[in-house]
C-alpha cells in the first residue's frame, strides 16, 4: 500500500466544524415563469480527518443540504482504495459533486419551467462575501442576466449581457 501525500489541508482537527467555513461558493438565479426572481447561493463544505477527505456536501444559502460525496462514492472500485492525495481525491468528489449539483438544478427547476442562470464556475475567492445578504443581492460582481419583459410577460437576456459569465 502506497503512502499517500496529503498536501491540501484544511479542518484538520474533530473539533473543527467542517460546515462552518465553506470550501467554495456560487451564484444560481431562478427566473419563474410569473416574473418572480430568487437568487440562491450554493455552498460547498469540505470535511478533512487528519488532511483525509471524509466527505464533501453542498448546502444553500438556507443551510439545506442538498448533495453530498463521501468516501465510499469516491474509492477505487477494483483496489478499494482511495488516491493518492487528498487534492485528488478532492477532485474526483467536485467531479461527482458538480454532476450531481447539475441534475438537481434540472429536477428542481427546470423541468418545472424554471430558468436556471450561473455562468459562473465555483468560486473561492468570494467566500468572506458569500453570507453577506448586499453582496448576494448585489450585481455588481455576478449581476443578473435576464429581464422580465412586461409587453411579452416572459424572460430573455439582452444582447449585452450574454457573455457575462
Amino acid at each position: 500500500m502506497t503512502e499517500r501525500k496529503d498536501t491540501f489541508v484544511q479542518g484538520e482537527s474533530e473539533e473543527t466544524d467542517p460546515y462552518r467555513d465553506p470550501y467554495c461558493a456560487r451564484v444560481v438565479d431562478l427566473y419563474y415563469p410569473s416574473g418572480k426572481k430568487f437568487r440562491k447561493v450554493y455552498l460547498v463544505f469540505l470535511d478533512l480527518k487528519d488532511g483525509r477527505f471524509r466527505q464533501m456536501k453542498i448546502r444553500d444559502s438556507q443551510k439545506q443540504v442538498h448533495l453530498g460525496v463521501s468516501t465510499r462514492d469516491i474509492v477505487d472500485k477494483e483496489t478499494g482504495a482511495l488516491g493518492e492525495t487528498t487534492e485528488e481525491d478532492i477532485k474526483t468528489a467536485s467531479k461527482l459533486l458538480s454532476d450531481s449539483f447539475g441534475r438537481h438544478l434540472d429536477q428542481e427547476y427546470r423541468q418545472k419551467g424554471i430558468i436556471v442562470d450561473s455562468p459562473m464556475n465555483w468560486d473561492k475567492e468570494w467566500l468572506p462575501k458569500a453570507y453577506d445578504d448586499q453582496t448576494v443581492y448585489n450585481n455588481e460582481r455576478y449581476p443578473r442576466r435576464y429581464q422580465w419583459s412586461e409587453k411579452q410577460q416572459k424572460w430573455f437576456m439582452p444582447k449585452d449581457r450574454q457573455d457575462i459569465n
